[in-house]
């Protein structure tokens, strides 16, 4: 599946026409392009915690509902803790989170929804946001999937809420989207052995050594091996494969910047109620 950088009223994002072309759905991950903060939050800062002031991240998340086509009232955010848990999502948690902190959904790191028009959003500045797409349900699930997301495999628990619903895991789609790639994320053993508490065998290559006790990380492989393992057919999961760090251009990245710096969003909605076909590959 390819992937298209588009813009809508100056907001930058990345977006996959094949989703779209199934009729159901609509998904976004953003760039920084397009919001109104200044240095060093320039310029579409998602963030209330980042240090950015609260007015104008709200003037950000309005120019992004806006480019999206769902009204800021329709978004919904939780509070992100590098976890694996994931909330379930109903018509009246709509706007939660999405003019300040306050009011923000509970702690997870992932939402799913069958409700048309609620907006899931997640939020990233290295980590990796993960979208999914269950069409036979008409479902969608954000994930934010950090190291230590991903040690605990968070992406199974959100594709274990869908399935309790009823997906059939064959005919999920998933998007990996713009995170800290292999080539400029190395970590260390502790980090290493985290995965091995929860992976039963962490696949080669997602940790290549790199100096003593050192190693890369490829976040992107080790997600799409979690899919796999849950039965997401290969040709129904979209990477992206842009690293964070590598591309100050068009993306925030909290290791880049030692922290001081925005936060990009990844945004999925169902655009109407029920199953959809979902033959495209």
């Amino acid at each position: 599946m390819e992937w298209e950088l588009a813009r809508t009223g100056g907001v930058a994002y990345w977006r996959m026409a094949a989703w779209e072309s199934l009729g159901g759905v609509r998904a976004r991950f953003f760039t920084r392009l397009g919001g109104s903060s200044r240095p060093p939050y320039d310029s579409l800062n998602f963030g209330f915690g980042s240090g950015d002031a609260i007015e104008t991240v709200q003037d950000n998340r309005r120019r992004a509902a806006a480019s999206f086509g769902r009204s800021l009232e329709s978004w919904t955010f939780c509070h992100q803790v590098h976890g694996n848990r994931i909330l379930s999502v109903s018509a009246a948690d709509a706007g939660r989170g999405a003019l300040g902190p306050h009011d923000i959904l509970g702690e997870a790191d992932g939402m799913v929804t069958r409700e048309p028009g609620v907006v899931l959003a997640v939020l990233a500045a290295d980590c990796v946001p993960v979208l999914l797409y269950a069409p036979d349900i008409g479902a969608v699930a954000a994930v934010h999937a950090g190291w230590r997301g991903t040690a605990v495999r968070v992406v199974e628990a959100a594709i274990g809420a869908l399935v309790d619903w009823g997906a059939a895991a064959d005919r999920m789609y998933g998007a990996i989207g713009p995170s800290i790639g292999p080539c400029c994320y190395e970590v260390d053993d502790r980090v290493r052995l985290a995965f091995d508490d929860h992976w039963t065998a962490v696949p080669e290559g997602v940790f290549v050594p790199n100096r003593p006790g050192h190693y890369t990380l490829d976040l992107w492989g080790a997600n799409r091996e979690i899919l796999r393992q849950n039965g997401v057919p290969g040709e129904r999961v979209a990477v992206l494969g842009v690293c964070t760090s590598c591309r100050p251009d068009v993306c925030y990245s909290h290791r880049r910047d030692r922290g001081v710096t925005g936060r990009m969003a990844a945004a999925v909605a169902l655009v109407h109620g029920g199953p959809t076909s979902g033959t495209e590959g």
